[in-house]
């Protein structure tokens, strides 16, 4: 894992992909005729902790996002039984199908919705000192 706090990793992959030229579907990382670079939301995130880093961790938490009836659909799609999750490589996966099969929109809403929830769940389990450090 990153040394990187994982909500300032998930907020700095957001950013690489908020203008939605610079998002990507089917590709971690694109450059378009143009020369922009874009990403999908994998992409994003290896763009900020590094190539050669695993990202389970935070698709891990994305996928918390991910509205039950979409999970549903792309766990059919891809032929897993609810008990036949794997917790270090299949949320990538749906993760990437997700990206894959919804709107810029969509995405940035379980990036949103992740940072929203990572947040509370922060500012309810530090000590008030610690948040007025941070």
């Amino acid at each position: 894992m990153s040394k990187i706090p994982m909500i300032k990793v998930l907020e700095a992959a957001r950013s690489c992909i908020t203008d939605e030229k610079n998002w990507a579907v089917h590709e971690f990382r694109s450059l378009n005729k143009d020369g922009v670079v874009s990403f999908c939301a994998r992409g994003a995130i290896l763009e900020v902790i590094g190539w050669d880093k695993d990202d389970d961790i935070y698709c891990a938490e994305l996928a918390q996002a991910i509205p039950l009836d979409d999970l549903e659909v792309i766990r059919a799609d891809v032929g897993y039984e609810p008990d036949e999750v794997d917790y270090y490589t299949d949320y990538c996966n749906f993760v990437a199908c997700y990206n894959n099969t919804h709107t810029h929109k969509d995405v940035l809403a379980m990036f949103d919705t992740t940072i929203a929830r990572l947040k509370s769940q922060r500012k309810n389990t530090l000590p008030k000192k610690v948040l007025e450090a941070v």
